[in-house]
């Protein structure tokens, strides 16, 4: 965990990326990737879920192994780091629940969503208490136009978006207070890439290269512990 002493007084910003990981890909690292650039924070976490409310694949990898993919992905990637906050409390995990307790121990957390999630945010956990108490980045994802798709949002996400420019830590021209202050929703469309972790799933199951979809040490540990072997190919 990050010493809440080493804070940066220039950021305090600590990015939070949330999911499954199953397994970690290279368009989650795109992601983080992005905001490191316009966020410039201070570090971001990749937090592997317990258990998802909103999900429930009877296959989904022993959290041990998403867990060891995850810390592969990350060993030689500066400005990222694993959280097991949602794993060592297990059960079902809240995006609201890890968000508070991550305030208390970093700072400012300001969580990472994908725009697909944002359009079902309304189904969350006390999702007006997180968009209130906290700072969302969305990003864009294939298939998901926020311009088009405008009206499908949350009026709750409408009235607190704020669009952002895909420049080098443009987020620090913005008004003020700094990311991290909460209830704003930052819109950053960045540059698409179109990889799932259903599609590393399926590629795997069909004995395909990984290569393009996860970094290589992940794919190594894929094909090590036989992973997703019985996955449905299609």
């Amino acid at each position: 965990m990050i010493d809440p002493a080493a804070h940066d007084p220039q950021n305090a910003m600590v990015g939070v990326l949330g999911g499954t990981f199953d397994p970690v890909h290279l368009g989650h690292l795109h992601a983080a990737e992005c905001v490191r650039r316009v966020f410039a924070p201070r570090t971001i976490l990749l937090v592997p879920c317990a258990l998802p409310p909103h999900k429930s694949r009877s296959d989904l990898a022993p959290a041990e192994h998403r867990l060891a993919m995850l810390r592969i992905a990350v060993e030689e990637t500066q400005g990222l780091q694993v959280s097991t906050v949602e794993i060592d409390r297990g059960g079902p995990s809240y995006t609201i629940d890890t968000m508070r307790s991550l305030a208390r121990s970093v700072g400012a957390p300001v969580f990472i969503v994908g725009m697909d999630s944002l359009f079902e945010i309304h189904t969350w956990r006390d999702h007006a208490d997180l968009l209130g108490e906290f700072d969302l980045v969305a990003v864009d994802r294939p298939g998901r136009d926020l311009e088009r798709a405008r009206d499908d949002l949350d009026p709750e996400v409408v009235t607190r978006l704020v669009a952002v420019s895909y420049e080098p830590e443009a987020a620090r021209r913005l008004p003020p207070p700094p990311p991290g202050a909460g209830g704003r929703v930052y819109h950053l469309s960045i540059p698409l890439r179109a990889v799932s972790s259903s599609a590393v799933r399926a590629a795997s199951a069909r004995n395909e290269r990984l290569d393009g979809l996860v970094p290589p040490g992940v794919a190594r540990y894929i094909r090590r512990q036989r992973l997703y072997e019985q996955e449905d190919p299609r």
